[in-house]
């Protein structure tokens, strides 16, 4: 219920991307504001560099954050 509650908190206060981090699983899910609700933007791991067009040039190599093997 936590995850729902803070969601709708970012989002009506005018949150324009939201990253879900899981630290145990190596990944990370981005979620993008549409008109009325977020927009999944994907879910990235180990083998991927995450970018946000809120932040240009901006790259973080997901391998350097997180333990992956």
């Amino acid at each position: 219920m936590f995850k729902k509650t803070k969601s709708k908190l970012y989002f009506e206060n005018g949150v324009r991307e939201y990253w879900i981090v899981d630290p145990d699983q190596a990944l990370v899910e981005v979620l993008a504001a549409g008109e009325q609700e977020w927009r999944w933007g994907g879910v990235y791991g180990c083998d991927d560099v995450l970018t946000t067009s809120l932040l240009p040039g901006l790259e973080i190599k997901l391998s350097d954050v997180f333990t992956c093997g």
